[in-house]
């Protein structure tokens, strides 16, 4: 059996991952000493938020037809499925931001200040 998404299914799958990038980054920027790291991790949940306005904005713009389900799903799951999917694959929630920047060891390793 194959799933058919809706361009409305797919555009809220985007509009996920780009939730998920904004939380990520904004965590992000909460852990890095770096002032300049900083400012790039809090620019770069300006973005994804910017982004994630744009698949919202694209999703009310949809016609009738591009919102209609051609796959049988009484129960919804294939939204649940697709919202697992976003929180599982791009910005993951099993890796803390502090991991990633934690006492900016990384940086340091590669000669960034």
């Amino acid at each position: 059996m194959s799933i058919q998404f809706t361009a409305d299914e797919m555009l809220r799958l985007a509009e996920q991952i780009e939730r998920n990038g904004e939380a990520f980054y904004t965590a992000a920027a909460q852990h890095v000493v770096n002032a300049e790291i900083r400012a790039l991790m809090q620019r770069l949940a300006s973005w994804e938020a910017a982004h994630a306005t744009l698949f919202v904005d694209m999703r009310l713009t949809l016609t009738e037809w591009e919102h209609e389900r051609v796959t049988y799903d009484p129960d919804d799951e294939i939204l649940l499925y697709l919202r697992t999917f976003a929180d599982g694959v791009v910005f993951t929630g099993d890796k803390h931001p502090g991991t990633f920047f934690e006492a900016d060891v990384s940086l340091a390793k590669n000669g960034v200040s």
